[in-house]
């Protein structure tokens, strides 16, 4: 017995079925019909047989549903997870994600189809089936919790209003979607993590745009016993503090204070480079600020060629 679809053709007899047909049936209100070798066939008059060919049904293997998900193709935009940290307006501290570069249409399908073994238009035509079937359940308040293992999603609403009948469309009632992957996947990829702290967000540190020879006016470049001009924000600092003021480490990793200073202000500042130093310098700067002594390296080294 088969399933009987509008206009189909008796591949028996090669015409059209019939109202009258004695082969046809409808179980549980579907309409279906009987074929040879079927309990209740009726043959047809000179019954000449059409063959009929069949496709071979085709038949995806069943993903556990707690299969483990297939390895990632490495996007090479960021090695690590990088944060920053910053206070909590509720006590203590917080992190916030260092966004790197954003992934593109193509990049991402590539990925997918390559771990999918299927191609970029395939798993875009999946994907984008895939949001729409999910906003049609959503529209009727279906949801799940657990899609293959994988993901879930189900409709949300909120709003504010002055009256409780003062809510007239989905957009006074902020109707929306809430898509998530499953804890467990979310724990597992935890685990993977490589964690790079980038710094306090909200510190004030004393920060060194350029530092400028200013004998000759140029960048980076020293002579022992020369003056440099140091340019940037949060530069004041006390000089008779030997906590304070700029730091020179050379490759050796020995580091010296310079100990003269003119013209200390927030945005710039000069000193003198101590007298027989050579080679290239990491230069270091310390000031208190708030309370606290804060450090910040500057981002060239500094040397006499």
């Amino acid at each position: 017995m088969q399933p009987l679809h509008f206009d189909q053709i008796n591949p028996v007899t090669g015409t059209l079925f019939t109202f009258g047909d004695a082969n046809l049936r409808f179980v549980n209100g579907i309409g279906m019909f009987l074929e040879k070798g079927d309990p209740g066939y009726v043959p047809y008059p000179n019954e000449t047989p059409v063959p009929v060919k069949k496709k071979k049904p085709f038949r995806r293997r069943a993903k556990s549903q707690t299969a483990t998900e297939p390895e990632p193709i490495a996007f090479n935009t960021m090695s690590t997870f990088k944060y920053n940290t910053r206070q909590n307006p509720q006590g203590g501290f917080t992190t916030r994600v260092v966004l790197g570069e954003p992934v593109t249409d193509a990049a991402l399908l590539g990925l997918i189809s390559g771990t999918a073994n299927t191609t970029p238009q395939i798993a875009e035509d999946v994907i984008r089936a895939l949001a729409t079937h999910v906003k049609a359940c959503s529209a009727g308040c279906a949801y799940t919790r657990n899609f293959l293992g994988v993901l879930g999603f189900q409709p949300t609403s909120g709003g504010s209003a002055e009256s409780p009948d003062g809510f007239h469309n989905a957009a006074d009632i902020n109707a929306d979607i809430a898509i998530s992957l499953l804890r467990e996947s979310i724990d597992g990829w935890q685990g993977t993590l490589t964690l790079e702290h980038m710094g306090e967000l909200g510190k004030v540190t004393p920060v060194i745009d350029s530092l400028i020879n200013q004998a000759t006016g140029a960048l980076n470049i020293y002579t022992a016993g020369d003056l440099m001009q140091a340019r940037g924000n949060n530069l004041k600092f006390n000089r008779a503090n030997p906590l304070e003021g700029i730091f020179l480490t050379n490759a050796a990793g020995v580091e010296t204070r310079c100990t003269v200073y003119a013209d200390i202000e927030p945005l710039t500042f000069t000193f003198l480079i101590p007298p027989g130093t050579t080679g290239a310098q990491t230069v270091r700067m310390c000031a208190f600020i708030s309370g606290s002594l804060r450090t910040f390296t500057y981002n060239a080294q500094i040397t006499t060629v």
